[in-house]
């Protein structure tokens, strides 16, 4: 031990005898138990913890070969099983897709459409006539957003019939009277006779006719309630153009268009003339052999039915393009496109179609509707074939429509009603008959605006 250790360890002692006589060593032990701090409790979650961890796992029983355990093993077609499922899903589709409508009134639908037309002398509708809505005509006729639009020429019974699609597949023949002084009732028959959207819907006489993107068209007898299918395929159909009923002309998705022979109901042709879809089909007059298609590729082409492997004219835009559809004597062509512009070209007599391009009339238009929207389309008055007019929606506040002739940037009329048409009404149309616009929203509402004379 080290000198000064040795000094250390007698101090320590000799402190120690001294806190033994003056009896101070016993409070030196108690000061320091009051001194130690108290021990902190243990937290609720480390229980927790320690609780879960002292139980024992418990391990799910271990898979086994039942070869091994001397169990017979049961086989099952793969085959089977897939045919039984397509069973079930057709089963399914089958009842949702009825061709007698859940909802429908089978003896309501008859005395709408079975009987003689009424004689209507048509109209042509003046220039400055005002077009009011009456709030029984507006109304809720689908269940989703409304695709297409068609009014049958014919007066019925006194009633307007209308025919409007949805997003969903759903058809609805709406009627509403001729003559609203008279108080009648609108009537209301739906059913679905696809499964995806309906992308466009015509009358021929007393059948309805609906092309869907499931690949469809569909012909509806209203009077006997039966629907035939008169093309299926792969490819989502886009539009028909019904002017020809020897020669329909149907777009699709892959940039094709058919041809099909209604009355022979058998398909003809089929052309590939765009590399993407092509959204609108349109045929100059009845009798041409001409027609335009409005495609994805940002193109509108025009073609001859004689020679389809060869475009005629392309008239570029600056983004996709909506609809390209022939005013009624086939003189003007009118485009909407995503390009937030309207296209008016005129359309040469002689056939020189490369002198389309500029466009006679071409104005801004905000053609914006996002995915929540249907796309705009322009329509044209078929009752008007010597003073050319079509109806467009519009994005403008307080929502409005709007009525232009080919050869004016600026609308000959708003038509707008702060009460009863408070959204945007992305699909309008012209009667062919009678001085009355058919529009739809997206969520399912019609309004017929109603025009008269001043």
């Amino acid at each position: 031990m080290s000198e000064y250790e040795r000094l250390r360890q007698e101090k320590i002692a000799r402190n120690k005898r001294m806190m033994e006589e003056m009896g101070l060593a016993s409070s030196s032990k108690a000061l320091k138990r009051q001194l130690k701090p108290p021990a902190r409790p243990v937290r609720e979650s480390v229980q927790k913890r320690a609780k879960i961890e002292k139980i024992e796992k418990i391990e799910p029983p271990r898979r086994s070969s039942r070869r091994l355990q001397g169990q017979k093993v049961e086989f099952v077609d793969v085959k089977e099983v897939k045919v039984s499922l397509k069973n079930k899903t057709l089963f399914r589709e089958l009842q949702e897709l009825a061709s007698v409508p859940k909802r429908i009134d089978r003896e309501i639908l008859y005395s709408l459409v079975v009987g003689e037309p009424d004689e209507i002398q048509v109209e042509v509708p003046q220039a400055d006539a005002t077009y009011t809505l009456d709030e029984r005509d507006v109304e809720k006729v689908t269940n989703d957003r409304i695709y297409a639009i068609a009014c049958h020429p014919s007066i019925i019974k006194n009633n307007i019939l209308s025919a409007i699609v949805d997003v969903e597949g759903n058809a609805s023949l709406w009627t509403a009277p001729l003559d609203r002084e008279r108080n009648a009732k609108n009537t209301i028959v739906t059913w679905r006779p696809h499964k995806q959207a309906i992308s466009s819907v015509h009358f021929e006489d007393m059948t309805l006719l609906t092309s869907s993107f499931d690949g469809s068209m569909i012909a509806y007898d209203m009077p006997s309630q039966k629907s035939t299918t008169l093309l299926t395929g792969e490819s989502s159909l886009t539009y028909i153009d019904t002017s020809n009923k020897n020669a329909y002309l149907i777009s699709n998705e892959n940039g094709e268009v058919i041809v099909y022979d209604y009355r022979a109901r058998k398909q003809q042709h089929s052309w590939a003339l765009h590399e993407k879809k092509i959204n609108t089909v349109h045929r100059q007059t009845p009798d041409s052999h001409y027609f335009a298609t409005a495609s994805l590729d940002r193109t509108v082409c025009i073609w001859d039915a004689r020679k389809p492997k060869n475009v005629l004219t392309s008239l570029p835009h600056g983004r996709s393009v909506n609809c390209a559809y022939y005013s009624p004597k086939g003189d003007f062509l009118v485009t909407v496109g995503q390009d937030d512009n309207v296209h008016v070209y005129s359309v040469p007599s002689n056939g020189n179609f490369d002198k389309m391009d500029p466009p006679t009339t071409r104005f801004f238009h905000n053609n914006h509707t996002g995915r929540w929207l249907t796309k705009f389309h322009a329509h044209w008055d078929p009752k008007m074939p010597e003073s050319p007019r079509y109806v467009l929606a519009s994005n403008l506040q307080p929502r409005c429509i709007e009525i232009y002739s080919p050869t004016s940037k600026k609308p000959l009329q708003r038509l707008k009603d702060e009460d009863l048409h408070r959204s945007i009404h992305s699909m309008n149309v012209f009667h062919p008959t009678v001085d009355v616009i058919v529009g739809g929203n997206s969520s399912g509402r019609v309004a017929m605006w109603r025009g008269q004379s001043n």
